[in-house]
């Protein structure tokens, strides 16, 4: 629907083996942007170079006369115009995706689709049921599907659709530029400027504070953390709606705490590159989490919720480790195992390498191959 700091690198990548064009609905204003984050923002990384684009839904100027706003091309126009072989959506979660979808077939242009949907055992009985029924006959309007995980994959399986149309593509980040970045990183001077003593180790939560991302969960882990005789400090590179809770809970149960606040794309390499392990305690919700793709990148592992979509995929054992729920004893455990490990480098590297934008990208062209006769 607009430009995202995770597709934008995904779209130049494809850009450079096909010829593609991005229709996004709307390029949002800074305090559209800000939801949920709690303030108004723009990410200070470039999502709109690389690749061709068009905006169906643009502002008017204030001269633009109504007649001239009639005029402005619309999607299935463009779709029409286009001569394109393939369409791709990125899921089908809103009426301008769906309608998308539906001007595509309308023109017989095929359609794949790629999604990180996971199936959400809190969800409603009645909206299983519905789904059950309805999702067996719906998803057959699509050509091809594309998974990014193990569970992006069972969901698509389990309402019937077909493997020989299903493809992995992968959930992957700008993995160089990370690693880059945050190779650079002064990582004595990072930690002084947090807060961070010389003994102890730094947890990093990263994301907005949202109640499906559990941040009050990592400040109770550091109670476990420090119970095993690990002493460990909290560093929170987000905002939202929990921040006030959260600092409440780390105070009263006496947890250091360093809040960064928001914190943008091109800083964020050097904050996951400082800590010395990422935590994400996530519900279902969370059908991927890809904080733990850019973690592993700046060589940092991670423990992650058994319930992120992310977690079959990135959780080894050895680079990254699971908690189950919002039990924060277990997120210690974990840790435990992380933190008594000498060097996890190659194995961190060796599971971020495996998630590439490269492989990605030849995926999607192999399954539009595979539906257009090229």
């Amino acid at each position: 629907t607009h430009p995202v700091q995770y597709f934008a690198p995904l779209f130049r990548e494809l850009s450079s083996k096909v010829d593609l064009c991005v229709f996004y609905q709307k390029i949002p204003s800074a305090s559209d942007q800000g939801v949920g984050f709690g303030k108004a923002f723009t990410w200070d990384i470039d999502l709109l170079s690389g690749y061709k684009y068009e905006v169906i839904e643009r502002p008017l100027d204030a001269a633009e006369s109504q007649k001239q706003a009639q005029l402005k091309p619309h999607l299935p126009t463009l779709l029409r115009d286009g001569d394109f072989d393939v369409a791709l959506s990125l899921g089908w979660y809103c009426n301008f995706l769906r309608g998308a979808i539906i001007a595509a077939r309308r023109l017989g242009i095929p359609v794949m689709v790629r999604g990180d949907s996971q199936h959400n055992p809190n969800q409603g009985i009645l909206n299983r049921i519905v789904k059950r029924m309805t999702y067996p006959i719906l998803l057959r309007i699509f050509s091809a599907g594309l998974f990014t995980g193990e569970r992006s994959r069972e969901y698509f399986r389990s309402y019937g659709f077909p493997n020989r149309k299903l493809f992995y593509s992968p959930h992957a980040i700008e993995t160089e530029r990370f690693a880059e970045t945050a190779s650079r990183t002064d990582k004595v001077q990072r930690r002084q400027s947090m807060g961070v003593e010389p003994h102890e180790k730094l947890l990093l939560f990263a994301g907005k504070l949202v109640p499906y991302k559990r941040p009050l969960v990592a400040v109770e882990t550091i109670v476990e953390l420090r119970r095993l005789g690990i002493p460990t400090r909290l560093v929170v590179a987000g905002s939202g709606p929990l921040e006030s809770d959260m600092l409440d809970l780390a105070k009263r149960l006496d947890v250091p705490l360093t809040a960064l606040g928001f914190i943008n794309q091109s800083e964020m390499p050097e904050i996951y590159a400082t800590a010395d392990a990422l935590i994400l305690p996530s519900t279902p919700r969370e059908t991927w989490g890809l904080v733990a793709n850019e973690a592993l990148a700046c060589g940092t592992p991670i423990v992650v919720s058994s319930e992120a979509g992310c977690s079959p995929d990135l959780c080894d054992g050895i680079a990254g480790t699971t908690g189950h729920g919002a039990d924060a004893k277990s997120y210690a455990l974990g840790l435990q195992q992380i933190l008594s490990k000498s060097d996890l480098s190659e194995a961190v590297k060796a599971m971020s390498n495996r998630h590439t934008l490269e492989v990605a990208a030849r995926s999607i062209i192999t399954a539009a191959r595979s539906i257009s006769g090229d």
